[in-house]
């Protein structure tokens, strides 16, 4: 008896001199989530290298947490999949969403690193991401542009880098996939808080809200809040960027009433470099604003669309203009009779349904 008095005493003298690090239970520790098999893409292979995550793949530690980067996958995004499709051979791509990424444990926060590819309207929700709760339960986070990501990109005709999500940021800078859009490649980082941290989340899910953007997590972690936790320091925003000119698009029917809610999409030539700008939708006056950097911009482009009526495009292109390039969108808006002076463009969209294009009675 005395004997095994001494044998618990020892052992428990030993599990008591352990660091607290090796005292810790499973559900405990933060748990890296595995995604590779919704990889589209590993970061580095035989045959290719992925210039923008190759520094970074394997595990790395953020905010004092493990992560696991090897590769990404995106679910549907507008772009992105019209893109793809162009391509020959590649017009049945498919973007299913990632269901059942594996947790089966109870947390207090998921960390992301993620992004975006192509950019959407600021605050539109891009994804979903579903806790699915081992009794049945479910809750989502809605995952926003401008919120949580932004395109991966910081391209030349982006006027804003920050996030209005206080608990995302910018955690990595690095050299572009394409160097020709001359931008830099970002990673953000977000922490989401389980709403019911007592439960447990058997699954995870990445659903798209099928918005313009793709969404794409290319690490996740689980984890318990640990106030002590030793926090990255954020990378450095970009200068934000103040584009001095602008031209308002304004959205009618064919009535002459302002259409609220028109998705404006721009594209513009900046430094003789194409680049997408910032959608846009218009106000309830039927306005939207679309900002350009001055004259290092020589062309902008506009696709105008909404639910229920043809979409409209224009094109204006300093090709024959010199630096006046902006007066070639007076005499094209001028020649259409739409025109509204200095730098207002009216757009007419009409109804798609046959009934509504019939003459009044």
């Amino acid at each position: 008896m005395k004997t095994r008095t001494w044998v618990s005493i020892a052992a428990l003298m030993l599990l008591t001199s352990l660091p607290a690090e090796a005292q810790l239970t499973n559900q405990d520790r933060p748990q890296v989530l595995d995604l590779s098999r919704f990889y589209r893409e590993r970061f580095i292979t035989a045959t290719k290298t992925n210039v923008t995550f190759a520094p970074i793949v394997g595990e790395q530690h953020y905010d004092g947490l493990p992560f696991r980067i090897e590769g990404r996958g995106w679910v549907y995004g507008r772009k992105e999949a019209d893109w793809v499709h162009s391509q020959p051979g590649r017009e049945n791509v498919q973007y299913p969403d990632f269901i059942g990424i594996t947790v089966g444990r109870t947390f207090d926060e998921l960390h992301l690193l993620h992004a975006a590819r192509w950019a959407d309207v600021e605050g539109e929700t891009i994804a979903l991401l579903r806790l699915n709760y081992a009794d049945g339960t479910k809750h989502e986070f809605p995952i926003g542009y401008g919120v949580h990501v932004r395109d991966e990109q910081r391209l030349r005709s982006e006027e804003k880098e920050s996030l209005t999500d206080t608990n995302s940021n910018v955690v990595f800078r690095g050299e572009p996939e394409y160097s020709i859009y001359k931008s830099t490649a970002r990673l953000f980082k977000s922490t989401l808080v389980n709403p019911r941290p007592e439960k447990i989340v058997a699954t995870l899910d990445v659903v798209s809200t099928r918005r313009l953007s793709a969404y794409y997590p290319v690490a996740a972690t689980v984890a318990n809040r640990d106030a002590a936790r030793a926090r990255t320091v954020a990378v450095e925003l970009d200068d934000e960027r103040r584009f001095r000119r602008t031209t308002t698009i304004r959205v009618l029917d064919g009535n002459g009433k302002p259409i609220a809610g028109a998705l404006v999409d721009a594209g513009m030539t900046v430094d003789k470099t194409s680049v997408i700008a910032s959608p846009l939708r218009t106000a309830t006056n039927g306005e939207a604003v679309v900002h350009y950097p001055g004259m290092r911009t020589t062309s902008l482009s506009v696709t105008v669309e909404k639910a229920g009526y043809f979409p409209q495009k224009l094109f204006w292109s300093a090709k024959n203009y010199g630096n006046a390039w902006w007066q070639q969108a007076v005499e094209y808006a001028a020649l259409m009779k739409s025109f509204v002076p200095e730098t207002n463009t009216v757009i007419l969209l009409s109804s798609n349904s046959p009934a509504a294009n019939l003459p009044p009675r």
